[in-house]
């Protein structure tokens, strides 16, 4: 029987793997988290070596799934400016954003987070008792921070996950995929390379169709028209190989593609209190 099962699973079409339940209400909104100012291009092509700067955006995700939330990738921490202004922080944190909304931070019941960078877990432990999902190999960096700290200092402190350290029964570290409420509509998606357990998202909507996040995949338009490879990545191949299959999901599902860090992509998805479906 388990024989049976295992080759119905694998012989099933991706269009029915990514299948959504369309009567229930999914909603995805877009919460300002953030931004960096003038970061030599060059860093995230290890074959461009001109002097050419771009600014990026930070936004972190509400998914509002039927009557649950779900934070996707939590910026940076309000509050904070680095680098001598670089990094700046949002106007407001998250958990004050949705407070204005009538949300409280236990509403929260899932934080999905791309990877293990400092500027997409800065605000997480402000939603101390949701689950946290995130690839197992960004899960064992977190928990081995010096030695991994050593390697990429773009690493997120450990107070950013310290809720979870502290109760790691609230952790999900997951391989490969992840079909997070286990109906088709929201899936992290296994796209390592930047760093070993980087995660995407594909979020399914009944009018809008299918939405993908990239996490921190590409970086800009540019580097997703070039399959430009930051030079700090954790591996080239793995991150190419990503390239290639988030492509090819976004042909096949027809989907619309937001490069979390491109600013020309802010205006795909509203901003929080309003909801594209």
């Amino acid at each position: 029987m388990r024989k049976m099962l295992l080759l119905f699973l694998t012989s099933m079409s991706s269009a029915q793997v990514f299948a959504a339940d369309p009567m229930l209400e999914v909603a995805l909104s877009r919460i300002d988290c953030g931004w960096t100012k003038q970061l030599p291009m060059a860093m995230y092509d290890d074959t461009m070596f001109d002097g050419a700067h771009r600014d990026s955006v930070n936004p972190c995700y509400l998914i509002r799934h039927g009557s649950e939330f779900m934070l996707w990738d939590a910026g940076i921490s309000a509050g904070v400016s680095l680098y001598g202004g670089i990094v700046n922080d949002p106007q407001q944190s998250v958990k004050d954003v949705l407070a204005g909304h009538g949300i409280k931070p236990e509403q929260i019941k899932v934080i999905g987070i791309s990877h293990n960078q400092f500027d997409h877990l800065g605000q997480a432990a402000d939603f101390p008792h949701a689950k946290l999902i995130v690839g197992v190999e960004d899960w064992m960096a977190m928990k081995n921070l010096p030695e991994s700290n050593a390697r990429h200092l773009w690493l997120a402190p450990s107070t950013a996950v310290q809720p979870w350290l502290d109760n790691e029964e609230n952790v999900a570290p997951i391989i490969g995929d992840k079909d997070v409420f286990g109906d088709g509509s929201v899936i992290m998606l296994h796209t390592p390379g930047h760093t070993p357990g980087h995660h995407s998202l594909l979020v399914r909507l009944k009018e809008k169709g299918a939405i993908l996040l990239t996490g921190d995949l590409y970086e800009w338009q540019e580097t997703y028209e070039s399959n430009a490879v930051p030079s700090f990545s954790f591996s080239r191949a793995d991150q190419l190989a990503s390239y290639d299959r988030f492509k090819k999901i976004a042909r096949n599902l027809r989907a619309t593609v937001i490069i979390q860090h491109e600013p020309a992509d802010i205006a795909k998805l509203p901003a929080f209190p309003d909801w594209a479906r």
